[in-house]
């Protein structure tokens, strides 16, 4: 996609099969709780565990905010749908040496796309915190794990992602960590 005859690669929070498959799974739960003859603390423990992921899952794929983008000043990761302002954090092509797709090394499989700093940048957590990231990814170092977000209520388009990248940043090369291709 190109704005004003610029290149640019943006993606957007949204509804994708797992949010969806998700939020109905929790509303048959949820409809679940109309039954009579539950206790109180069934109907509250349900509509937390059930009827508010639903509700907040919802509002996130909804709100169609910038998940992830690519232009000529360099890359926005968009930050959590819910803290989104506070969250996001835009990084200029100078401090970038690397955009790296990998994966979660725990629980369900959700790929990431995280930024290769260049070694000038400050650190942005301690030793323990690098620790602690590190032994959550695969594909990938703590630092680039810390400057990451989560591939979730959005898809990444490798290609798409690459040809953008060599067009407004040729020392900048994306690296496909992820083992979906």
């Amino acid at each position: 996609m190109a704005i004003d005859g610029r290149p640019v690669y943006e993606e957007r929070f949204g509804w994708d099969r797992r949010t969806a498959v998700l939020v109905i799974g929790c509303a048959l739960f949820s409809l679940g709780l109309l039954l009579p003859g539950l206790s109180a603390l069934v109907r509250w423990t349900g509509l937390l565990c059930f009827t508010l992921p639903a509700v907040l899952l919802t509002a996130m794929a909804g709100s169609r905010r910038t998940a992830f983008r690519v232009d000529a000043a360099g890359v926005l990761l968009g930050g959590h749908p819910l803290r989104y302002r506070t969250t996001t954090c835009r990084v200029p092509w100078r401090d970038v040496r690397a955009v790296v797709l990998f994966d979660h090394a725990v629980g369900p499989r959700t790929g990431r796309v995280g930024l290769l700093l260049g070694s000038d940048s400050t650190p942005v957590t301690g030793p323990v915190g690098r620790a602690v990231i590190g032994s959550l990814v695969s594909g990938a170092s703590a630092e680039v794990a810390l400057v990451s977000r989560p591939v979730c209520l959005w898809r990444i388009d490798p290609d798409r992602l690459r040809a953008v990248v060599r067009l407004v940043a040729p020392g900048v090369e994306v690296v496909d960590r992820s083992g979906r291709r």
